[in-house]
């Protein structure tokens, strides 16, 4: 299985040669949008902020209408990767996501359990409510960990930043969501 999309960091081969084996990727000489985004001395456009969440939008519609269909399941800021700097407004972010780590295949089974995901995996202030209460969890936890980036890049906050992670899983479980008039 080998994916090939213009918003997913590319798969270049491993380097076995001693442990630990090390996977090796295209280089995005723009650091990681987390950065970007909390970079106190810039102020990102609107532009370029859509911009970022469509790249985004894009690479995950191709992961999960890929067959077989891929859960990325710790999609976050961090794991987006820019392919140049952004220094000013005028620059026009090439966002990659990366790091497949968690990644998980969805295969479709005659057997409706086998290929469901139940163990919790990804990044708290980011992550599905079904996943810290360990139900059984699809590709719709790469959707909630978009709309936490959603917010992230249009307020320039960390999702539940001043949370402890229990607290964390707990307000995600009651349905509660950071508050955007922030």
């Amino acid at each position: 299985m080998r994916t090939c999309h213009e918003n997913l960091v590319q798969f270049l081969g491993i380097s076995s040669i001693e442990r630990p084996f090390r996977i090796i990727t295209e280089f995005c000489a723009g650091g990681c949008v987390f950065s970007l985004l909390h970079n106190q001395e810039l102020l990102l456009s609107w532009s370029q902020k859509l911009r970022i969440c469509i790249h985004v939008a894009k690479a995950m519609k191709y992961l999960h209408e890929f067959n077989p269909q891929v859960i990325h399941r710790d999609l976050k800021s961090l794991n987006l990767l820019l392919s140049s700097p952004v220094k000013s407004q005028e620059d026009a972010p090439f966002i990659k996501v990366s790091d497949f780590g968690l990644a998980r295949i969805k295969w479709q089974a005659p057997d409706s359990s086998w290929g469901k995901m139940t163990r919790a995996a990804g990044t708290c202030h980011w992550m599905a409510p079904e996943v810290f209460v360990s139900h059984t969890y699809d590709e719709k936890v790469d959707l909630y960990s978009y709309a936490m980036i959603l917010f992230e890049v249009i307020c320039q906050e960390i999702p539940f930043e001043d949370q402890n992670p229990a607290d964390i899983g707990r307000l995600a479980v009651k349905g509660c969501r950071p508050d955007l008039a922030s």
